[in-house]
């Protein structure tokens, strides 16, 4: 079966950080390639010879999918966020079926000071950033939004590494975990039926 180049390009990342995740020693182009079925002189063509210029191209293209950057909609209503966020908890514990070591990518290299672990900082910061405007925009103060922001990441990757390590956790349900990850905004939500 023939890929196309941005099928190429998704598989090739997807990949990396997969394998990235059980060791920065698994990751090689030639495993790469072979789980792929991409050729290694398409690999160095693409994602150059180092390692970290190819995991960062990958963090950032699954970091800012899976944090959902591409998609800056404002809501209308207090109610239509709430609904906003519940919806996108839901879809995030979704990508996590499908790409369960997410979150491990997420924790192992948040604190590196490598490339990798700016790139996943600086996911999780334009992911605050935004939610903290969107707060904002419902008359929050900068600093109450800008912690909620902070707590709503720290909580929607911890119950998505839940989501992807615990089978009891995941008997739940997606839409009972997304609630779990929707309690930091209770208070608004009895806000916005007042």
């Amino acid at each position: 079966m023939a890929f196309t180049k941005e099928e190429k390009f998704i598989r090739v990342q997807e990949c990396a950080l997969e394998l990235v995740a059980s060791g920065r020693e698994s990751l090689s182009v030639s495993r790469l390639a072979r789980k792929t079925k991409v050729s290694r002189p398409w690999i160095y063509k693409n994602f150059g010879s180092s390692q970290d210029e190819l995991l960062v191209s990958a963090a950032k293209f699954v970091g800012e999918r899976f944090a959902e950057l591409e998609e800056l909609r404002r809501p209308g209503t207090l109610k239509d966020l709430l609904a906003y966020f519940l919806d996108g908890a839901e879809r995030t514990l979704v990508e996590v079926d499908k790409y369960p070591w997410i979150p491990k990518i997420y924790f192992d290299f948040l604190g590196d000071k490598g490339a990798l672990g700016e790139t996943v900082r600086g996911i999780e910061s334009a992911y605050r950033r935004r939610v903290t405007d969107q707060l904002c925009q419902f008359g929050m103060s900068q600093e109450e939004a800008s912690r909620r922001a902070m707590a709503s990441v720290k909580l929607r990757m911890s119950v998505s590494h839940a989501w992807s390590t615990d089978a009891d956790f995941r008997k739940l349900g997606p839409k009972a975990a997304a609630r779990i990850m929707m309690s930091l905004f209770d208070d608004l939500r009895e806000r916005s039926r007042a």
